[in-house]
Parts: structure tokens; C-alpha cells; sequence
């Protein structure tokens, strides 16, 4: 997997969860050409406190990183909703995880930042949801792919949110508009609607053209696997959510 339980220690690897292969089977056909690489997720959620600003500071700063590299890159995210939709789940019922899900899924559909950064974050404590941090940082890289270049984004809700068993689960994707990569996705078909966020406006991703196409994926884990694909995708015009 790659994953050591201890930093220099090989002779312990890890083995992927349902959090990292879940969402990595929708990618299997350019698995093979591709170089992984999976990043923890912070924790402060645990806190009771869901630090937005730097979560979209830090979505930023992946940004950065990753458009300075020569090569396609998809960020693909493992996020789960609420896990409070069944009274005889492991985390009770709370009248917070339907309306979570849907401003969630609303935010998936649109990337209508206030959907996300207002009214999810402010049910995400109650709702448990773990997967807010990897969509506020998704949204925070799309906000800077956006402001660098420009040009909106378009996103893609192609499943949910739905909550088979105690926890929501949705799969959506975004890409900068009218690239390849956005024909693609939008070729997939999607539930609601799809809207494009324009840089600066009332309710939006707010950034992004710069980046590949990012894809989120829920399942239940933590992890937000990304990683490249260097051919069959240009350079510029790349890869999504």
C-alpha cells in the first residue's frame, strides 16, 4: 500500500481501507499508469470545531503545489456524510443528517459555497460527518484553480446523497468548464443540476481552471488519495474532482 506504521520502518506496512480502495476503483482502467500517492486527512474535526478558513487555506496550498507540476493530476476524495441517519446505527439519529447531506449534495450539484461553508460546516459537528474536512479543502483548491486562471468550473453530481445504512454517501465531480475533462464527466450523466462557478461570484467554487479535474467519491475512511496521470490528458485543459 505503501503506508507504514511506523515513519522508517518498511517491515510494517499498512493495508488500504474501504476509504482509499472504494473511491480508487472508479479510477481502475489508468490505475496502471498512474503514480498514487495518499494523504491523511487533519483530525481537529474531532474538536468539535471545523476550521474552514484553514481548510481552504490548505486546499490552496495543494493547489499551488500541484499545478507547479508538469504533469496531469486528479485529487480524489474519500468522503462520507452524516453517520447519524438510523437510531439503531453505531451514532444514533440526529435530526441534523438529512439536512447535512442535502446542503452537501447541493453543494456537490453547484459548488455554491455557501452550501458548503455555512451550512454544512455548521451541521457537520452534529451530523458526524468526517469526510467536511476533504470537501472544504476540495473546494478550497477549485477556489484557487479559479482565481488563478479566471474561469469557472463545472461540477457533476452523479450519485446521492444517499444513506443506504446509517451514513450518507455521494459522488460528484468538477472540472474546469468547457475542458476535456468536463465533457467527460458531464458524459457520465449527473442527479441534479450542474452549474458553473464563476470566480467571485455570490456562491461559487470561487477558483479554478489550473488544476486536473478533481473527483469525490464517498465511502467510509478517512483518507483523500491523489495522484497523476501524465498521458492520454493534456497538460492544460486537465483532469477533475
Amino acid at each position: 500500500s505503501g503506508l507504514l506504521s511506523f515513519a522508517d520502518d518498511e517491515h510494517y506496512p499498512q493495508q488500504l481501507g474501504w476509504g482509499e480502495v472504494i473511491p480508487l476503483s472508479f479510477l481502475n482502467a489508468s490505475l496502471n499508469d498512474s503514480r498514487v500517492v495518499i494523504v491523511s486527512a487533519p483530525t481537529r474535526r474531532y474538536d468539535g470545531l471545523i476550521p474552514v478558513p484553514e481548510l481552504m487555506s490548505l486546499g490552496k496550498l495543494w493547489y499551488d503545489a500541484l499545478e507547479a507540476l508538469d504533469e496531469t493530476v486528479v485529487w480524489l476524495a474519500s468522503v462520507d456524510l452524516a453517520h447519524t441517519h438510523l437510531a439503531s446505527g453505531p451514532y444514533g439519529y440526529s435530526a441534523a443528517a438529512e439536512p447535512f447531506d442535502v446542503a452537501s449534495g447541493g453543494w456537490a450539484a453547484t459548488l455554491d459555497s455557501k452550501l458548503l461553508l455555512k451550512d454544512a460546516a455548521a451541521l457537520a459537528d452534529a451530523a458526524l460527518s468526517c469526510g467536511i474536512t476533504q470537501m472544504i479543502m476540495m473546494h478550497g483548491m477549485i477556489a484557487a484553480a479559479v482565481d488563478a486562471a479566471e474561469a469557472p468550473w463545472s461540477s457533476f453530481l452523479h450519485a446521492g446523497p444517499v444513506h443506504p445504512t446509517y451514513y450518507g454517501m455521494m459522488v460528484m465531480s468538477a472540472a474546469p468548464e468547457g475542458s476535456e475533462m468536463s465533457a467527460r464527466l458531464s458524459s457520465i450523466g449527473s442527479v441534479g443540476p450542474s452549474m458553473s462557478a464563476a470566480a467571485g461570484s455570490s456562491g461559487g467554487a470561487d477558483e479554478g481552471d489550473g488544476l486536473g479535474a478533481a473527483a469525490g467519491a464517498s465511502a467510509e475512511g478517512e483518507a483523500a488519495p491523489l495522484f497523476s496521470r501524465p498521458r492520454n490528458l493534456r497538460r492544460r485543459g486537465r483532469a477533475g474532482y
